[in-house]
């Protein structure tokens, strides 16, 4: 008890214990408001990380579909490459059968 004696002679009283009360809820309060901005930076900045991302996977996104379809019209033109390739083989070796046999006709 007289430590608590002390403390309030030293603080001027109970006014200047009811003013120091009120300076440190005043801190305190700074301190919050402080604390409540940086988390509102905080927000506003992840949420134009959060806008630029998304933009990025819209068009990762649309540049993948673009792909696709590229990658799908390669597959018809190989396909249509080889059946091509295959009919060309196939009169390669008609005209070189025909033509062994003009050569054998020829040669008698």
């Amino acid at each position: 008890m007289d430590n608590l004696l002390a403390l309030l002679t030293a603080l001027g009283g109970l006014a200047g214990l009811a003013g120091l009360v009120t300076a440190l809820a005043a801190a305190r309060n700074a301190v919050k408001q402080s604390d409540l901005q940086a988390l509102r930076d905080t927000i506003a900045a992840l949420e134009t990380e959060n806008t630029r991302l998304r933009a990025c996977i819209e068009a990762l996104e649309a540049d993948r579909d673009t792909d696709r379809r590229e990658l799908s019209t390669l597959a018809s033109q190989i396909d249509s490459l080889k059946r091509e390739n295959a009919r060309l083989r196939r009169r390669i070796e008609e005209l070189e059968a025909e033509n062994a046999r003009l050569k054998a006709e020829h040669a008698q």
